[in-house]
């Protein structure tokens, strides 16, 4: 039986292949230096929500977006994993950014992060 995180990363997590989504309208992000290693690719639309996600409608469906450019970019995310945002900018869009994690390592990781700033 899978716990409620591994059925929320099952829900969230599907390929968007499923809904006929293959690409992303560019014109909505720009590329901005964050002081990560590589730029972020900074989404710009409208549809930030006030936790810094930001989401798309595909076919009738809302999805986030750094999902979205995972997907296309480098493929599903394993079940029962989450992605981490390894420039810590959640409204950045760079696939090189992102790394399939437990969503257990993600927390470790936000933690340490946030220590390391204070």
């Amino acid at each position: 039986m899978l716990t409620s995180s591994a059925k929320r990363s099952k829900k969230h997590h599907r390929s968007l292949k499923n809904y006929g989504f293959t690409n992303l309208n560019y014109s909505y992000w720009s590329i901005t230096d964050r002081g990560y290693e590589t730029p972020c690719w900074i989404w710009r639309s409208q549809s930030k929500r006030r936790d810094g996600y930001c989401r798309i409608q595909v076919n009738g469906k809302s999805v986030y977006v750094h999902i979205a450019m995972f997907n296309i970019h480098k493929g599903e995310v394993p079940l029962g994993h989450e992605l981490d945002h390894l420039c810590n900018q959640r409204d950045c869009i760079n696939p090189e950014h992102l790394e399939a994690v437990t969503a257990s390592e993600n927390v470790t990781r936000r933690w340490q992060r946030q220590k390391a700033n204070v």
